[in-house]
Formats: structure tokens, C-alpha cells, sequence
């Protein structure tokens, strides 16, 4: 035991580690593209300087991050898919995602609604052709 905890010697260190183990499961699960990986690495570094992390859910807080990263690369995950593939309580991930775009002074556009056009025609089976006409007028 005294071997394993004076190799991370640090709790910032123990929480990096847990942190990037959790956000490579983010990543395969959303199939999240590398730059939006490495950057939510550089912002959960960035919270934890500021000392964002202490008596917070590294988990919740690292799915706010990933949703807000994913908003800024205009990556189209919902917060739902987030909250589900991270295994939170949607209401938790909205308590904290609030809380660091108010903290870090990030405010990220909305999606528009036709970024998520060909995900629900795929969901409903709808053809190539048809998913490609409401995609014009949407």
C-alpha cells in the first residue's frame, strides 16, 4: 500500500490519472475525435489549477468539461449521451457545466439543429435522400 501511494505521491496526480482513464472511456464510448480528447485534457488541467476540483465529482466534472469542449469544436453530442456514457445524473452534469462556464468565463454557441439531422435519420431509418431534403430546409 505504501509503495502504490508514494508513487503518485500527489492527490493532483491520483486525480490526472483516474481523469484521463475515465476520459478514454468517454472517448470510445462517444467516439470522440482526438482534438476534442486533447482538449478536454488541457481544460481538466486548467480547472484543476485553479482549484475547481476540490469537493467535486471528478467524473461529473470531467463529462462538464468533455460537453463543453464538445460544444466549442462544434462536435454534436448531446448532454444526455455525456451524462449516459459517463455514467452521472444528467442533473448533476447541468449543476456543473453551468458552474465552469461561469468560472472560466467560456461560453460556448448552441447547436443548430441540423448537426443532428443525419443522427436521427440514421435512428429512424430514414433514406440518404430524404435525410439530405430536410437537411436543406432546416
Amino acid at each position: 500500500m505504501w509503495d502504490r501511494n508514494s508513487r503518485s505521491s500527489t492527490s493532483t496526480t491520483q486525480s490526472f490519472q483516474k481523469a484521463f482513464t475515465l476520459l478514454d472511456g468517454l472517448r470510445a464510448k462517444l467516439g470522440l475525435p482526438e482534438s476534442v480528447v486533447e482538449q478536454t485534457a488541457y481544460w481538466f488541467r486548467k480547472i484543476s489549477a485553479k482549484k475547481m476540483l476540490a469537493g467535486r465529482s471528478t467524473v461529473v466534472i470531467l463529462c462538464a468539461t468533455t460537453y463543453i469542449v464538445c460544444r466549442l469544436t462544434n462536435t454534436p453530442r448531446t448532454i444526455h449521451d455525456i451524462a449516459e456514457a459517463g455514467n452521472v445524473k444528467i442533473k448533476h452534469l447541468q449543476r456543473i457545466y453551468r458552474f465552469l462556464i461561469k468560472e472560466l468565463d467560456i461560453y460556448p454557441i448552441a447547436y443548430k439543429p441540423d448537426e443532428f439531422v443525419t443522427r436521427l435519420a440514421r435512428a429512424i431509418n430514414i433514406s440518404e435522400k430524404n435525410s439530405e431534403v430536410s437537411i436543406q430546409y432546416s
